[in-house]
């Protein structure tokens, strides 16, 4: 059992167009928080030969289902990503989700306000939710926001001044606009801050990799369809007309 809260739908959707993100507590179980701290672990030491410390990609692994394991198991979290899917559609695919590790001392390469997506971008086009995996506080490099920026062109905000500061315990996830101006902060203790990080999109939005040629398929063997296709592979352009046909009986193509 990997969920154990709930979210209300319309006060997540009124904090987000308010506020621009929003935190719901204790949405995953400690057991798959611990999955994906040992998953997070491994995937960035896998990845350290081409991201070693001091890379600005350290921490940050390229594409976290690639790897596997815990990664898919949160792809098939209805709690986490049933929300997202009310609020964008619930064909919208995952466009990018990485680890988010920051080192002791370190406050990684987006220590400065910036944004995921451009905010002349209209409503409705994306959704990213941040998956706590250890306690974020004041002294660890929790994630600072500019609450309502979502709203405002960059020339419109100020971004000179302390914005809020995320605050969660492991289990706890983040929604956000990826229009919202946000960073990360020190991590002034001696243990790293490490967190999931998923952003999802509709679906005739271009995913930031190719997903179909990342992953090894046999990894999906077993899962819930609707990993697949929150991982994009139904939403690939058809290669002919014959496997434009046969999707088409499988899922009317509108």
């Amino acid at each position: 059992m990997s969920e154990v809260g709930t979210v209300d739908g319309d006060q997540l959707e009124a904090a987000l167009a308010d506020r621009g993100y929003a935190r719901v507590s204790g949405l995953l179980s400690a057991e798959l928080v611990d999955s994906l701290r040992a998953a997070t672990d491994r995937a960035v030491a896998d990845e350290s030969l081409d991201f070693p410390p001091g890379d600005d990609q350290h921490g940050r692994v390229l594409f976290a289902p690639a790897h596997g394991g815990a990664f898919l198991d949160l792809l098939a979290s209805d709690a986490v990503f049933g929300p997202i899917e009310r609020l964008i559609g619930d064909d919208a695919i995952l466009y990018t989700m990485t680890t988010s590790v920051l080192e002791p001392g370190s406050a990684g390469p987006i220590h400065r306000y910036h944004v995921d997506l451009d905010p002349a971008r209209g409503d409705g086009l994306a959704l990213a939710v941040m998956v706590l995996l250890d306690r974020f506080d004041d002294h660890n490099g929790a994630t600072e926001f500019l609450a309502g920026s979502h709203r405002c062109q960059p020339g419109d905000v100020d971004d000179t001044g302390p914005g809020k500061l995320l605050f969660g315990e492991p289990g706890d996830v983040c929604y956000f606009d990826p229009r919202i101006r946000h960073r990360s902060t020190t991590n002034r203790t001696e243990r790293p801050r490490r967190a999931v990080l998923a952003q999802m999109v509709r679906p005739w939005m271009k995913q930031r990799v190719d997903v179909a040629a990342m992953l090894d398929v046999e990894m999906l063997e077993g899962r819930p369809s609707v990993v697949s296709r929150r991982l994009g592979l139904t939403s690939t352009p058809p290669r002919s007309r014959q496997e434009f046909l046969d999707r088409r009986r499988a899922r009317p193509w509108r």
